[in-house]
Formats: structure tokens, C-alpha cells, sequence
């Protein structure tokens, strides 16, 4: 069995059938029916979620959603977005916001709430925020309120998953749409159109070449979808060190290297680079049987690249794709265009940096100066226009202060089931800030999925740091999980 506890694995089977199921209803009805009855079903499972105590379920339902798997509800093709209402005066209502301000009604209505988690950065992240907008206003007050609700789920999703067996269910549902993506990642590399094509949904433009592999020359971008996989390498990692044994080895073995291949079918370089490094981390120093464990993996991804040499268009698209991955090698070299392949720190970089050198201090917040130099491709750069040295300084005293909780955390668990937590933590932490390099992840403005990864990273740290915070709410299945030896002072 996958599944260690035969009567989770029952009850899995049954949540994964629930969730592909309601992803394919809303797929039917967002794409076959008018928008009237789109908004009726939406605001039906809103009330489903209010009525629910699954809130991991529904997390990993708007999870998916927001990933856009196969640019299924892109929100760029407004009338298939997953949205309430769109294009109206006030922009697109989109389902996940909605879902966020019950959500949160939700959880302040509970006794005993969590504490929010590396509170006192936060504070004086945003406390900042609102000096800028006094002194700089805002450039569109709809976006603002669209782009900064996501920040709530650091919150939310500690006081949403406060049991163990929780954290696993939501893992466990993102673990099952990793085939999903996979698949339509073929469907992109076979056509050179995306998934949502099929059910009359628009065609993204990340490229300019059109048809399938076998009638271009360079790799396909098959993007969408892409934090499934990645969120799905946090999880593989997370419960492959546990010892407890949750999932089978070769499941997560499994579940990890098709993400990784997942990923690699891409063609983006950040994205791998960051994935690459956090199983390097685990294997190295955070994994308690180093050699096995790595051999496990390669076994898993070796079988995975038989079956891929096997098919004719996905070793093209392997091929093209080390093509692109092989320009990294300019990037050692001083090349800052990887060869004329890259305009993000010779080109893009440019017009943020210019914002930068006019009010490099204090920023420009999210004021109409930042919408005239803004550009998402260039994280730091967009950070440090927006932020100014002294908000850029609070971001990473953020990043620094997480890292530092689990390095003291990590000094005071020995011996029990979450060694090395911490390290692999550190790890998520840290392929963040890489990818942060080429798009822009965290900021004041966020996406749904970008603060639901982040809110859930603090989550897990969370639960290291204040075991005895959450020992209580943990169902008795587990409690002993954590040695009351190794219990943090508040």
C-alpha cells in the first residue's frame, strides 16, 4: 500500500475522487455554460466551504484552481477565469478572493486562535506599506484591495491546518494533480496549444511559435500548472525526512521525480534550479540515510526518463529543453543574456532599476511611479524600486528571522520525528528567494498561490518552532510525534 494506515488510504482515494471530480464540474460549467450559471455554482461551493470543516479540501481545490493547470481558468481569458463576476467596473470579483474574506471569517470566529506567525515583521512590513501610500498614494485602489487580500493566508492557513493529519490530507490532494499537470504539459508539447483549447479556452502567448515539438526548433514552455509540481516537491521532501512513515518511500520517490521531470518540461530555469536545490539540500544534509535515499531517487527518475526516451516528442522536448538549461553556463561566465536567450537583467531590469536610482531610500510603494517602472520579471529589482533600501531591508529581515527560528528550532529537536524539519524548511525558504530572481514572488502586491506557498512554509515553521502551541490540536493519533523533551519556550 501507497498509504501506510489502510483506512486513510480509503478515505484519500475517496477526496481525491471529490476533488477531480469538482475540478472537472467547474471545468464544464466555467467553459460550456453561460456566466450566469457559473456564478450561481461558485457562490454555491462558497457556501459548501462556509458549511465545511475541510478546509484543507477546499485549500487545495482554489490551490489548483490558481495554478492554472493547462491555462484552465487563466485569468487573462477573463470569461473563463474562475471569477464571480468579470469585467466589470470594479475589475474581475475572482473566486479565490471571495474565498479568502470567508475563510477568514471563518477563522475569527474560532476559540484559541494561532498566533500570527513572525508577527513583529510583518507589522513593520506593512505598517511601512501604509507610510508610503500616505506620502505616495495608490495607483489603482481595486488592484490594491485584489493584490494585498492574499497576504491574509498567513493567518489563515495556521489556524485552517492545525492538525498533523491535516497538513498530510492537503499534501495528499496536490500529490494527485501532479499526473494531471504532466498530462497537460504533453497535450502543450504534442499541439503546441494549451489544455484549455480543447474545451474552447484561449491560447496562451508565452511563446511565439505555434504547433507541436516536432515542428519547431526550440523547447515548448508548458508552464502552467508549474507550482503543482513545485509545492509537490515540498511535500515529497517534507514527509520523506519524517521518520514516520506517512507515505510509502517509493511513493514520495515517485511523486518527487515526476514533479522534478515536471518542472524540467518547462524550460525554466529558475523554477529548476530552485527544485534541483532543494533535493541536493535534502540529500545532503538533511536526509537521515543519504545513499539510499539517493538512490531511490535516481531509480524512480531513471524509470521515468526510459519511459520518456521511449516517446518520440518528449525526448525532443527533453533535448530542446537542456538546450535552453545549457545556457546557464553563460550566466557563470559573466553573461548576464545567457547568450541572447535571457532580457531580464540586460533589458527588463532597466526600467525598475531607473525607479530605483530616482527615490532609492524609501521606494515608491504601489503608487503610480511603481506602476510607470514596474516589472514582475525581475524580482529584487522590482522589490528594491518599490520597497526602497529601507522596505527592501524589512523583506529580508522576513526571510532572515524564518531562517534563524529554524536554525534554533533545528538546535533544539534531537532524536525525534521531525529532525531536520527545520533544515528541509530552511531549503523551501530558500528556493523562493532563487526563483524570486526571475519573477517577481513576494512583495506587497502577491497572488493567490504565490502567499498560499509562503503562508504555508510559515505554517510548517510554525508548528516547529511552538510545538507546545499546537500539541494540544493535534489528534491523538499523533501526539507522540513531538518529544515533549524538545517543547520551545514561547
Amino acid at each position: 500500500m501507497w498509504l501506510k494506515n489502510k483506512t486513510l488510504s480509503n478515505k484519500s482515494r475517496t477526496e481525491i475522487i471529490q476533488l477531480y471530480l469538482l475540478f472537472a464540474i467547474s471545468v464544464v460549467i466555467i467553459y460550456k455554460l453561460p456566466g450566469i450559471i457559473g456564478t450561481i455554482f461558485q457562490i454555491i461551493l462558497l457556501i459548501a466551504f462556509w458549511r465545511s470543516k475541510r478546509e484543507y479540501f477546499w485549500l487545495a481545490f482554489v490551490f489548483v484552481i490558481g495554478s492554472e493547470p493547462g491555462y484552465l481558468f487563466a485569468k487573462v481569458d477573463a470569461a473563463h477565469s474562475f471569477s464571480l463576476l468579470y469585467n466589470s467596473s470594479f475589475g474581475n470579483l475572482y473566486f479565490s478572493l471571495v474565498f479568502i474574506i470567508i475563510a477568514f471569517l471563518k477563522i475569527v470566529q474560532k476559540k484559541n486562535k494561532t498566533p500570527l506567525f513572525l508577527k513583529t515583521n510583518f507589522v513593520v512590513i506593512f505598517s511601512y506599506l501604509v507610510v508610503q501610500i500616505i506620502a505616495f498614494g495608490l495607483y489603482k485602489t481595486t488592484v490594491t484591495i485584489r493584490m494585498t487580500l492574499p497576504w491574509l493566508l498567513v493567518f489563515i492557513l495556521p489556524n485552517a491546518i492545525k492538525e498533523e493529519k491535516q497538513l498530510l490530507a492537503l499534501f495528499r490532494l496536490i500529490f494527485a494533480f501532479v499526473i494531471f499537470v504532466l498530462i497537460t504539459q504533453i497535450y502543450k508539447i504534442l499541439t503546441g496549444l494549451e489544455f484549455a483549447t480543447l474545451f474552447g479556452g484561449m491560447a496562451s502567448e508565452v511563446v511565439d511559435a505555434r504547433g507541436g515539438i516536432e515542428e519547431v526548433g526550440v523547447a515548448l514552455r508548458p508552464v502552467y500548472g508549474i507550482f503543482v509540481p513545485f509545492i509537490a516537491i515540498w511535500g515529497s521532501i517534507y514527509f520523506l525526512t519524517m521518520k514516520k512513515h506517512y507515505f510509502s518511500r517509493q511513493y514520495l520517490s515517485i511523486i518527487l521525480g515526476l514533479s522534478v521531470i515536471s518542472i524540467y518540461l518547462t524550460a525554466t530555469r529558475s523554477w529548476l534550479i530552485a527544485s534541483l536545490f532543494i533535493v541536493a539540500f535534502f540529500i545532503v544534509i538533511a536526509s537521515r540515510r543519504p545513499v539510499k535515499t539517493l538512490s531511490r531517487i535516481i531509480l524512480a527518475t531513471l524509470l521515468i526518463l526510459m519511459v520518456i526516451q521511449a516517446i518520440p516528442f518528449l525526448e525532443k522536448q527533453v533535448e530542446l529543453s537542456l538546450a535552453r538549461y545549457e545556457t546557464l553556463e553563460y550566466f557563470m561566465k559573466g553573461d548576464i543574456t545567457a547568450g541572447g536567450t535571457s532580457k531580464r537583467f540586460d533589458v527588463r531590469a532597466k526600467r525598475p532599476l531607473r525607479g530605483f536610482t530616482e527615490n532609492p531610500i524609501i521606494g515608491w510603494g504601489i503608487s503610480d511611479e511603481y506602476k510607470q517602472y514596474a516589472d514582475g520579471h525581475v524580482g529584487y529589482h522590482n522589490l528594491l524600486m518599490s520597497a526602497g533600501l529601507i522596505g527592501f531591508i524589512f523583506w529580508m529581515l522576513l526571510w532572515g528571522n524564518f531562517i534563524k527560528k529554524m536554525l534554533e528550532a533545528n538546535q533544539r529537536i534531537k532524536g525525534n520525528a521531525y529532525k531536520n524539519i527545520p533544515l528541509v524548511l530552511i531549503s523551501f525558504s530558500l528556493s523562493i528567494l532563487i526563483i524570486h530572481t526571475t519573477t517577481q514572488w513576494f512583495g506587497y502586491l502577491i497572488g493567490f498561490n504565490n502567499a498560499f506557498a509562503i503562508a504555508l512554509l510559515f505554517m510548517m515553521g510554525q508548528r516547529i518552532f511552538y510545538p507546545d502551541r499546537t500539541m494540544e490540536t493535534i489528534d491523538k493519533n499523533y501526539k507522540t510525534i513531538i518529544s515533549t523533551e524538545t517543547s520551545l519556550s514561547k
